[in-house]
């Protein structure tokens, strides 16, 4: 399947999502900014029926989820905003549900999953509306009567538990603030603050900014005019100054050269590097939290008086730094974000800003749960426990997907995380290595704990010669014995990860040998079907076939070899090759197409059965469910069990479009 058709699946996907979430009005729009790209309100109102307060309406919408990008251009003279659909955002309304699930695993527990689920209705929220929701959800859990409640009803033995280890949440689930009605109130706002700064703190929820709507590819033409203009001021200030010495003929009439145009793309490159790191920032609340802090303001004080020619001498970059004087006693406090690091607590949210979901950090953790299975599918669960430690203390600290490598870990901190783990997580590693009947030295005895995650590291860092089957390491080991750390390679791990599930998709749709066949192509290279047939141990029929059904399913393609200046097909050799690129663009058009019929399917049967809905859905019959007829009862059990089957598919096939799209840093690859 190619990159269009491909193309075709996915809007057809993303128009579906747009309309089952939206409605029809912001389906329709949805849709001509889809299939036209970016437009103009006047353009969209001459190219849709609907008045244009539904469009302004709209586009509205589409701009409170974030699912619509802005960009300025010059028009005959006057700057006209355009309007785009951000297809990535657009796509991820699939995984609300997912978010909401993972949400829940935190320690916030159900407080943070009600607030995400409220974010991914409404799209964004200030802080107190995130404060009103959790707080609403703690004074919920702590009306229900628990049967701990019943078997100790004045609550002595709760208030003798020690729950320093949790979230605030569940500090006021078991404080004397549940039984006091009067003190409900506070102690519950109190908590949801401080779950509401740490998810904040940990990067669940971002700022909203003004950047994060605006059309990367506009930026990027945008910057690319400027720097290109720059060549040519270059090239008329040369001219101006006198005659040219030497001077490029290119120089004079200012046609930028090969290396003016590798120089554009480098600095373009730079500046798109920086302006992410700026939104970063900025999603973070830091730059809010700069500005109103005084020390910033003492800067642009000295700023201002050394540009009017003040005393103030700038510090050049490099001068060492100086060192931090210590406060005395008495002093006054020189910042907030100071008493925040001293203080180690989750710093205050800002004000006056809007708050969005940060998908980002969920699909770090998502792959961080991936990694985890496929170890364990590959060793055992004993090597994926360690290997989860790793990468939950690798996770806190990763920003981004497209990182490719994370901080090192020392055996000592990995050995603390693990001894904090729940027991149900804690699992017995010296069942981790196998036991060999003939050498009776292995596997070697280790006396702690801390021993048996220093050999499984070495087992993962592809130290030992037993231990490893495929071709990539799950870690990266620098140093050796107890001073080595180790890193985890997300980028070989991607890759390791694609070739896994496309080796299984290849399995389940042509057989065993197709697999065995698609795998010696994949690593030999280009090879004839008879040398395939010698190498796969295949007769050169069952070969020939076998090529033949690769060859449909795009996993494979051909190459000419003419014999003859006529091509004539008897004397021409085809050799086949495995293009990774091209089966991974393959199977996205594949996914994208049965994540479209999923949708379309869902439409159908809720069409189909929209009588037993309305019926379903009455006050009397939801009071009463023994109104409905047997027939009914029936026919609902059935609806029930094919959404919830189609609800199983999208979410696996959405999973597997996780790994083939986003679990990869390197952007090349799709």
């Amino acid at each position: 399947m190619s990159s269009v058709v491909s193309s075709i699946e996915r809007t057809r996907l993303l128009e579906h999502l747009v309309y089952q979430q939206f409605g029809n009005a912001v389906g329709e729009v949805a849709g001509i900014l889809l299939s036209r790209g970016a437009l103009s309100f006047p353009q969209l109102l001459r190219l849709t029926a609907l008045a244009p307060p539904i469009v302004h309406n709209a586009l509205l919408v589409l701009s409170v989820h974030s699912l619509l990008y802005h960009s300025d251009t010059e028009v005959n003279g006057r700057i006209t905003e355009l309007y785009e659909l951000n297809h990535d955002a657009v796509e991820r309304r699939l995984r609300g549900g997912r978010y909401a699930e993972m949400a829940e695993e935190w320690e916030g527990g159900p407080e943070l999953s009600e607030a995400i689920e409220w974010l991914w209705r409404e799209g964004m929220l200030r802080k107190e509306d995130l404060h009103e929701v959790v707080k609403q959800r703690i004074l919920t859990r702590a009306t229900e009567v628990t049967p701990e409640e019943l078997l100790d009803p004045k609550g002595k033995k709760r208030a003798r538990i020690t729950t320093d280890d949790e979230g605030p949440s569940s500090r006021f689930w078991r404080s004397p603030a549940r039984v006091l009605t009067r003190d409900r109130m506070p102690a519950a706002q109190h908590a949801a603050e401080m779950l509401v700064r740490r998810a904040f703190a940990q990067g669940y929820i971002s700022v909203v900014t003004p950047g994060s709507q605006l059309s990367p590819s506009s930026l990027e033409i945008k910057w690319e005019e400027e720097l290109r203009l720059t060549i040519k001021g270059q090239a008329g200030a040369a001219s101006a100054s006198g005659p040219p010495i030497e001077t490029h003929p290119s120089r004079s009439t200012g046609i930028p050269t090969s290396k003016d145009l590798a120089n554009v793309k480098k600095l373009l490159r730079e500046k798109q590097e920086e302006w992410a790191e700026e939104e970063r920032a900025r999603a973070k609340g830091k730059v809010c939290r700069r500005l109103r802090s005084p020390r910033f303001a003492l800067t642009i004080l000295t700023l201002h008086s050394a540009s009017q020619g003040g005393d103030a001498a700038e510090q050049s970059d490099d001068e060492p730094k100086r060192k931090k004087r210590r406060k005395r006693k008495g002093q006054p406090e020189s910042s907030d974000e100071e008493e925040i690091e001293l203080r180690k607590v989750d710093p205050p949210l800002p004000d006056e800003v809007f708050f969005r979901i940060n998908e980002e950090r969920f699909h770090i953790r998502w792959r961080a749960k991936l990694l985890t299975s496929f170890a364990r599918d590959l060793y055992n669960p004993h090597v994926a426990a360690v290997l989860g430690v790793i990468l939950d203390i690798v996770s806190n600290e990763t920003e981004l997907m497209s990182e490719a490598q994370s901080r090192a870990v020392s055996l000592n901190e990995l050995g603390v995380a693990y001894e904090k783990l729940p027991p149900s997580r804690k699992l017995d590693l010296s069942a981790a290595f196998a036991h060999n009947k003939k050498d009776r030295s292995w596997p070697p005895p280790r006396g702690r704990t801390i021993d048996y995650i220093l050999a499984i590291c070495e087992v993962l860092s592809g130290q030992d010669q037993w231990g490893m089957s495929s071709r990539e390491m799950f870690l990266l080991q620098v140093g050796e014995a107890q001073h080595a750390k180790w890193s985890v390679n997300f980028a070989i791990l991607g890759k390791a990860m694609k070739r896994a599930l496309v080796e299984a998709i290849v399995k389940e749709k042509l057989g065993q040998e197709a697999l065995r066949c698609w795998r010696i192509m994949e690593a030999k290279g280009k090879l004839d079907e008879k040398h395939l047939a010698r190498l796969a141990f295949l007769s050169v029929k069952d070969a020939r076939e076998t090529l033949g059904r690769l060859s449909d399913a795009s996993l494979i393609e051909p190459q000419e070899v003419p014999r003859s200046a006529d091509r004539a097909p008897s004397r021409t050799i085809y050799l086949w090759f495995v293009d990774f690129n091209k089966v991974v663009t393959a199977l996205v058009g594949h996914h994208y197409k049965a994540l479209a019929n999923v949708q379309a399917q869902r439409v159908r049967q809720l069409d189909l059965h929209r009588g037993l809905i309305e019926k379903r859905e009455r006050s009397d019959v939801r009071a009463d469910p023994s109104l409905l007829s047997k027939r009914d009862r029936e026919g609902i059990a059935a609806l029930d069990q094919t959404l919830e089957a189609l609800a199983v598919a999208e979410m696996r096939i959405d999973e597997q479009l996780f790994v083939l799209r986003e679990f990869d840093p390197d952007p090349t690859e799709v």
